[in-house]
């Protein structure tokens, strides 16, 4: 078995078999497990799934291995080979399947902190951030964590049902994140959490056409950063967002609101650089994105300012303030233009934007940040 794909009726196994003639010799045992009535997890079974289809490909396999039981909750599984015969696995196969719900914070760590962790398969990715959403046992932060993945792999496949779903759960996270202490590492920090999942959300807003939500979104992250204490970290998220809301005032024709947001990525990216922090390399890497959006803003104000004009860069603003890419973002950017051609929302006029002060670095720094 070379692959291993997740979907919403079971498990899919890739063979480098281009034609499977007849049922192959292998089952998959799962580990599953119900929610209780305190909303954590039930008791875990056992269980054999048999092979219930096969579908031939030009270049391999699939093995499709129903799960029969509504509402249950992946834990593990395992590729077995049926009474009389052998089978090979790659171990990377082994090991995702052997992962399909962190139960404790140790295993989050392992199999999903990281993008190079995860299945790198959009269905895949999107059915294990689901299940970490709604069933992880362990801390709070790291289910709020797993709701930007559910949410960009939600845009990826485009699926209706699943867009609004992870709206549903993400907004209902929130509350969850803003609740977190500081801490100096982005998936503990609620600071950077409350930023990652209204960032995830004002994409599912722009993947559905909804330009009155994706505004008001924009506006309740500009609201929000007076309470930051620390903006290493949001700053990431904040200046790509903020870029993008920039583009989106301009196109609605609000000049001078455009210009303030602008002018406040640039302001987002020095506080940023203000609170770096030499022992925390990754996230001054991570400012990289920040700068970024910082010299896309200052260009569109030189433009602006200067030159009178609205001519500003928008693909390569866009290209840099979305969190998906490729295909993916084409679409969104196709959305969002059609979208605002067709008038969807009111302008937003943000009457307070022009008026309000830059937002002050709180104090006391948060410990370890």
């Amino acid at each position: 078995m070379t692959e291993a794909k997740l979907e919403p009726a079971g498990i899919v196994l890739v063979v480098d078999a281009p034609q499977v003639l007849s049922v192959p010799p292998v089952a998959v045992r799962v580990t599953i497990a119900g929610p209780d009535d305190a909303g954590g997890l039930g008791d875990e079974q056992s269980m054999i799934l048999p092979c219930t289809g096969i579908e031939n490909g030009d270049v391999a396999g699939r093995l499709h291995f129903r799960l029969g039981s509504p509402g249950a909750v992946l834990i593990k599984a395992e590729i077995v080979a049926l009474p009389g015969h052998q089978i090979d696995t790659v171990p990377r196969v082994s090991e995702l399947l052997a992962c399909l719900l962190p139960t404790t914070d140790e295993a989050f760590r392992h199999v999903f902190v990281g993008r190079r962790l995860r299945w790198g398969d959009p269905r895949s990715d999107h059915f294990v951030a689901r299940q970490i959403c709604l069933h992880f046992p362990g801390s709070a932060h790291y289910r709020c964590s797993a709701a930007p993945v559910l949410c960009y792999k939600a845009v990826e496949l485009d699926d209706p049902q699943d867009i609004a779903e992870a709206l549903e759960i993400t907004s209902g996270l929130l509350p969850v994140a803003a609740s977190c202490r500081r801490h100096w590492h982005p998936r503990r920090n609620g600071e950077h959490l409350v930023v990652s999942l209204l960032t995830a959300i004002w994409h599912i807003h722009m993947a559905r056409g909804d330009i009155a939500a994706l505004v008001a979104t924009f506006e309740e992250m500009r609201a929000g950063m007076n309470r930051i204490s620390n903006y290493l970290s949001p700053s990431f998220n904040l200046c790509k967002s903020l870029l993008a809301y920039g583009y989106v005032l301009l196109r609605q024709g609000e000049q001078p609101q455009s210009k303030a947001v602008f002018r406040l990525v640039v302001e987002t990216f020095k506080r940023g650089a203000a609170d770096v922090d030499v022992r925390r390399v990754t996230l001054l890497n991570e400012l990289g994105a920040s700068h970024r959006a910082a010299v896309l803003a200052a260009e569109a104000l030189h433009r602006l300012d200067r030159q009178g004009t609205a001519d500003i860069d928008g693909e390569g603003i866009l290209a840099e303030a979305l969190r998906v890419h490729g295909a993916s973002g084409r679409r969104l950017v196709q959305r969002l233009n059609a979208a605002l051609d067709q008038g969807r929302g009111e302008v937003w006029r943000a009457e307070g934007l022009r008026e309000r002060p830059a937002a002050p670095s709180a104090e006391p720094r948060a410990e370890g940040s």
